[in-house]
């Protein structure tokens, strides 16, 4: 009998069916940028709706979203191909048959990083303490009550460095430096890690671990990052761990069986949800993902997070039920807040008892006045706006909320994009919640006291003015192409350890308080070498090695110890 051989798909079979499975994501990146272009905002985010509107769209808006997505298709098809001629490159990945890279190189990796960040803090010192800073430290110092607006761990976190110096005698400026130095050991030694992890799951080589971890070291951003006394960096710090540990775990068919899997996936839960009030919704999505991927392999591994999850409720809701203030509900409701106002602002259709819920929280009038498209903070923290009744009636706001939606449908879109798009429009940037370095006015004593005047002949403020990164939109656009990328290769599973970092990117478009701030999605900031290299891993061809390079075994790159399923021809 004749075997039965696969017969290999013709390269333009494969680009064409590539580039339809490429044209829901493409279309979506094409209306991103169409849209994106016809909105017309200030720098400064508090400007009212005559300085920050969307411009009529028109039929040429339309041929050029569907030229676009047809143009993106053939882009995103194109791609395998050039992912597949670089990960043939020598230099960049190992045979899976070469001994491992040796863990000594973790620590010298993170020693390096460390050090290349420890300038800014000198420059910088004692860190970047902001306004949302003093939220933490406040309660820290008896200068306010204990509250969960920004999660009680990290306050509890920053309390330890607080006490601590006090303890040794030392100023509070120079106890917020200690707490620098201790976070950027703790997203150094991470990023290091990362770096080893390269080596490891992708057999990255050496050098390529090491560009990775010079990006790391001398990109100005994680540095400045790492002194900033906000819960974002260390959150961030939690989620790219998530995202390699879902990558580990896809590894194998029975990688949510190992104990140690399961164990890490748990604490690596409760830092989520403990580090930002959302977190517990991207855990929670997370397991729904394991279910849905595993089935019951993952039962074990669900059952820990939901047990991680279990514990951070039973202790967030102990620790209000002893006295500290809760976050109040506005702070979730950041989004229907701004639908609401556009629909009062464009004197849409509003019914006599859905202004009167209204008018519990707000004024009818002050809606109007006070509605920015871009930022919620002049609704939410106006004088006359009702906390206590919005907390106390969320459900009633959200059911007025929705009954609203189908007379001002309009208003809801155009409220959401001018409120979200500095998340997903490409090329956008704004200097709010970007890479701050500031040291805030504070009654606590905190200043910025310089252990250095210069650093690369530029003073502080000379040095800020040149700080830059990707806008958030740009790092939408990097994550949903790279994500595309793994999808659309032999390794497909892989694509599952993207969802945290997704969820933080969807999280945002949910429930963001201002149209700009890198903070927010600094996850994905910080995965960038992550996501440039994967989809390169992913398509990476089969591996024969060359004399010197190890035992002589072929084999593929990033997982090729088990559990592919696919056996699609490249």
């Amino acid at each position: 009998m004749t075997p039965n051989i696969p017969t290999p798909r013709p390269p333009m079979s494969r680009f064409l069916r590539t580039a339809v499975q490429a044209s829901p994501l493409a279309l979506l990146l094409s209306g991103f940028a169409v849209v994106g272009r016809r909105i017309r905002y200030d720098e400064w985010l508090g400007a009212r709706p005559d300085r920050v509107f969307i411009e009529p769209l028109g039929p040429a808006d339309a041929l050029l979203w569907a030229a676009g997505g047809v143009l993106l298709a053939a882009a995103l098809a194109a791609l395998p191909v050039l992912y597949r001629a670089v990960g043939r490159a020598r230099a960049m990945f190992r045979h899976p048959g070469q001994t491992p890279v040796r863990i000594r190189w973790w620590p010298m990796w993170s020693a390096g990083i460390f050090c290349a960040w420890v300038p800014y803090l000198l420059l910088y010192w004692p860190g970047v303490v902001l306004p949302d800073s003093f939220a933490s430290i406040g309660p820290m110092l008896g200068e306010r009550p204990l509250e969960n607006h920004h999660p009680l761990a990290f306050t509890l976190f920053v309390g330890v460095f607080l006490h601590a110096g006090a303890f040794l005698g030392l100023s509070v400026t120079s106890s917020i430096a200690l707490f620098s130095l201790t976070q950027m050991a703790i997203m150094a030694t991470a990023l290091g890690y990362a770096c080893l992890w390269l080596t490891r799951r992708t057999h990255a080589t050496v050098v390529t671990a090491s560009a990775v971890a010079a990006f790391f070291a001398f990109t100005p951003v994680f540095a400045i990052y790492a002194i900033n006394v906000q819960k974002d960096p260390l959150f961030a710090v939690a989620i790219m761990l998530l995202c390699l540990l879902l990558s580990d775990a896809a590894a194998t068919n029975d990688g949510l069986r190992n104990p140690w899997t399961i164990a890490r996936l748990a604490l690596l839960a409760a830092w989520v949800s403990l580090w930002r009030n959302g977190g517990t919704v991207i855990v929670a999505a997370c397991a729904v993902l394991l279910i849905f991927v595993w089935r019951r392999k993952a039962a074990r591994a669900v059952l820990s997070v939901l047990a991680a999850l279990l514990a951070v409720t039973i202790a967030v809701s102990a620790a209000e039920a002893s006295g500290v203030t809760p976050a109040p509900q506005a702070e979730k409701l950041a989004v229907p807040l701004q639908q609401v106002a556009r629909a009062m602002y464009t004197d849409g259709e509003i019914s006599e008892d859905q202004a009167a819920v209204l008018e519990e929280v707000l004024p009818v009038e002050r809606w109007r006045e006070l509605y920015t498209p871009a930022r919620v903070d002049a609704i939410k923290w106006a004088p006359d706006f009702d906390d206590e009744y919005l907390d106390a009636h969320t459900g009633r706001f959200l059911s007025v909320w929705l009954a609203m939606a189908p007379t001002n449908l309009g208003a809801y879109v155009e409220a959401w994009m001018l409120e979200t798009f500095g998340f997903w429009a490409p090329g956008v940037k704004n200097g709010y919640g970007f890479i701050d370095t500031a040291v805030a006015e504070n009654p606590f004593g905190i200043e910025r006291t310089p252990r250095v005047e210069t650093l690369w002949g530029l003073t502080g403020d000379e040095l800020a003015e040149r700080l830059d990164y990707f806008g958030s939109g740009t790092l939408a656009w990097i994550l949903l192409v790279s994500a595309f990328g793994v999808a659309t290769s032999p390794r497909r599973r892989y694509v599952l350890a993207y969802a945290p970092l997704v969820l933080v990117w969807l999280a945002g478009l949910a429930a963001t308080p201002t149209a700009f701030s890198l903070r927010y999605v600094f996850s994905i900031a910080l995965a960038v070498p992550l996501l440039l290299l994967a989809p390169l891993a992913a398509h990476a061809p089969p591996r024969t090695p060359v004399r010197g390079e190890g035992p002589q075994r072929a084999g593929r790159l990033w997982g090729s110890g088990g559990g592919e399923e696919s056996t699609e021809t490249q």
